[in-house]
């Protein structure tokens, strides 16, 4: 054994001293009615898990008890002498109306198929008739529940397949942010021109504003073909006084500006789509 080893033994051995010391420590301080509380807490948890533990086999007990006690009960009633009443009630019911009347003369045909199954029922065991009786009326309600869902299938389907003549149809009109981002294209810092007349005025005006396009093709096409776009706006707009530009009609007259020459800009050089929109981001003037 090496020295670490021992080393690593001893520490374990104090370890566990001091541990029980503490434990000791703890108990000897702690009042009456705490531990009291504790032993109750403990007896309590310990309760509960032995009913948690015999819970599941007392059910399952309890299940088979029923289930044998339901099985005998089904062995000892008299299905056979049941259905040979039944059987002997038919057959009177078919001598009854046998000779009277056309409608009467019909009802025992009616009757031989049942009669059938009730003579082959009388060789059946009382369980086999029950399990028989249940199936059969279980089988008859889920039948009946597949027509009535099968009918409210065709119901709503005949109904979406026609509408009234006078109605019209409403076409789902896609909103108008649909795609934006695709659509969207923001030119920065153009110089629009500027009339002044004195030397105090201000001499530039700085313009940024996003233009929304009505597809991504015209987009594409005003992005490859920025610094052209940039100087037919600023040869085709009118300079106006700086000062103008800054209120409120002035800047309505820029962007319907914009919006004309970047409608004409895609016109001239053939390009589908045209400017839903102009929005002026930023003006500087200076």
């Amino acid at each position: 054994m090496g020295l670490f080893e021992k080393i690593e033994i001893l520490i374990n051995h104090y370890l566990i001293l001091l541990t029980e010391l503490v434990k000791k420590l703890i108990i000897k301080f702690t009042p009456q009615f705490l531990k009291t509380i504790y032993h109750k807490i403990v007896h309590f948890i310990s309760r509960c898990g032995h009913y948690l533990k015999i819970i599941p086999y007392k059910f399952m007990t309890s299940l088979k008890m029923k289930f044998h006690g339901n099985k005998q009960a089904i062995k000892k009633f008299p299905i056979k002498e049941k259905v040979a009443a039944w059987r002997i009630s038919l057959q009177e019911e078919i001598q009854k109306r046998k000779h009277k009347g056309f409608f009467n003369k019909i009802i025992p045909i009616i009757f031989v198929p049942l009669n059938a199954l009730l003579k082959w029922m009388d060789n059946l065991s009382p369980a086999q008739a029950v399990l028989l009786i249940v199936f059969t009326v279980a089988s008859f309600f889920s039948s009946f529940l597949v027509f009535e869902s099968s009918k409210k299938i065709a119901l709503f389907e005949e109904a979406g397949k026609r509408s009234p003549a006078s109605i019209e149809d409403e076409k789902v009109q896609r909103p108008y942010y649909y795609k934006r981002q695709t659509r969207d294209f923001t030119i920065m810092a153009i110089n629009i021109p500027v009339y002044f007349a004195d030397l105090n005025e201000y001499r530039s005006v700085i313009v940024d504003f996003s233009i929304i396009l009505t597809n991504r093709s015209s987009k594409n096409y005003l992005a490859k073909q920025e610094q052209i776009l940039r100087d037919h706006i600023i040869m085709n707009v009118e300079p106006t006084i700086a000062a103008f530009n800054l209120q409120t009609e002035g800047k309505e007259i820029i962007r319907q500006k914009i919006k004309v020459e970047v409608s004409e800009f895609l016109k001239e050089n053939n390009v589908e789509g045209d400017v839903e929109e102009v929005k002026i981001t930023y003006i500087l003037a200076n």
